[in-house]
């Protein structure tokens, strides 16, 4: 994950070890511009993909606290959220519920099946769920994704988070009858 950020981030990874004195690790990344001041207030302007209606986002994530994290961004934009460990448990939920408007979750899950074939499932059992993919790990290394896929790479500033799920949420299509 450490070299995939400072690749995406135009940097490196420097590794010096030496035995009997430890190991040294440096992340360098370019400097970012300088930012605008933030008032600590969120507007229109700070977040323009605000929530109209309450929607409801299943977050799929192993990380705990990964998860919490998310799902209290997500709920300060006004989404509501269920919560799944790993993809078996978000079958599960999307089997039983046809109030979920998007799937995201992680590309990384523990057991058989990871985000992307989950996604593959979901879409099969809830026609017209909108889904969102997020992962740390770099592009080439992640298993291939469909021309639809969307993908937020980690770590995600929250206005980022915003704008991708309301991206995600503007592509869905509508819902089908479900499929038995």
């Amino acid at each position: 994950m450490v070299h995939g950020l400072a690749k995406r981030s135009g940097g490196t990874v420097l590794i010096e070890s030496d035995e009997g004195r430890g190991t040294t690790v440096r992340l360098l990344i370019p400097a970012a511009p300088e930012a605008p001041e933030h008032t600590g207030r969120t507007t229109a302007e700070t977040l323009p993909t605000a929530v109209i209606e309450k929607e409801l986002i299943l977050v799929v994530e192993d990380d705990e606290e990964v998860r919490r994290v998310v799902v209290g961004s997500l709920e300060s934009l006004g989404y509501a959220c269920l919560e799944a460990r790993d993809a078996d448990a978000a079958l599960t939920l999307i089997e039983q519920r046809d109030d979920i408007s998007l799937l995201f979750t992680d590309i990384v899950l523990p057991g058989e099946l990871s985000g992307a074939k989950l996604v593959r499932r979901a879409r099969r059992l809830s026609p017209g769920l909108a889904t969102l993919m997020t992962s740390g790990y770099p592009i080439e290394e992640l298993p291939t994704l469909d021309e639809q896929d969307l993908l937020l790479h980690k770590p995600y500033l929250h206005q980022s988070l915003a704008r991708a799920v309301r991206e995600a949420l503007g592509r869905k299509r509508p819902r089908r009858q479900r499929q038995a």
